[in-house]
């Protein structure tokens, strides 16, 4: 059974899974993340056919959007449509919490899932990125993501070729456990 409580040792943050597609809940994925004062979040990404929605419950995220970085608020939130680039952090000395809705969602959620994966099995370096290149390919083509500062069609080849890898190594096996 798939836990709903994804905690990542290495960032502190704490996410709960609050509608999963992997479990064969109707909708999209959404979950509440709280990070810890200082977290580094979400370096600047796009998806190729996802659509995030954030919504802050508590605190101050500093999030990218159009080309620079905004503060939303408790009670602020923001949409990420396929294609835009976006990130988020958390730049205050306070926990922020926020809810995202990610349509279509089950690609995230495995995504969600290696990354505390790797950090709950010490895979991870202190900043939670993978130690293994591969590990990081596998899971961002889960999520559908391309980093901002390069561009796709120069990291989708060998993103495609690294994640088999990590598959072959059963480095899957985090969204079938977790």
């Amino acid at each position: 059974m798939l836990s709903r409580q994804l905690d990542n040792p290495a960032t502190g943050d704490r996410t709960t899974i609050l509608t999963s597609p992997l479990t064969g809940q109707a909708g999209p994925l959404r979950f509440r993340t709280t990070l810890p004062p200082g977290a580094a979040g979400s370096p600047v990404h796009r998806h190729g056919r996802l659509t995030e929605s954030f919504a802050v419950e508590a605190g101050t995220l500093a999030f990218w959007t159009k080309g620079h970085w905004e503060q939303l608020c408790a009670g602020d939130s923001i949409t990420v449509h396929p294609g835009e680039a976006h990130g988020f952090r958390n730049d205050s000395d306070a926990d922020v919490t926020f809810v995202c809705t990610v349509a279509p969602g089950d690609g995230f959620e495995r995504f969600l899932r290696i990354m505390t994966g790797l950090a709950v099995e010490g895979r991870t370096r202190a900043d939670g990125m993978p130690r293994s290149l591969a590990a990081l390919a596998l899971a961002i083509r889960q999520a559908d993501l391309t980093l901002a500062a390069l561009p796709g069609w120069a990291q989708q080849p060998l993103l495609a070729i690294m994640a088999r890898q990590a598959s072959k190594q059963g480095l899957d096996r985090f969204w079938r456990q977790s």
